[in-house]
């Protein structure tokens, strides 16, 4: 397997790290004494969005390739 899907990989164990801490991070806010807004947890939310994304386009990419090299 080439070293830049290996790569993708690894990169998900670490987005999944950050998916974990803004999730963390939203609810303690939303579950806190004080109220909090929207506007407080977008942030959070946003970045969770983005990292989303991020996360499973690489895993299309990792399936996309091996379902190729099955195919070969």
């Amino acid at each position: 397997m080439p070293e830049e899907i290996q790569a993708l990989y690894a990169e998900n164990l670490t987005i999944l790290r950050r998916m974990r801490e803004c999730h963390l991070q939203a609810r303690k806010m939303a579950l806190a004494d004080k109220p909090c807004t929207d506007c407080d947890i977008y942030p959070f939310v946003k970045e969770l969005i983005e990292l989303d994304k991020k996360y499973h386009a690489n895993w299309e990419q990792y399936d996309k390739y091996g379902r190729e090299e099955k195919a070969e």
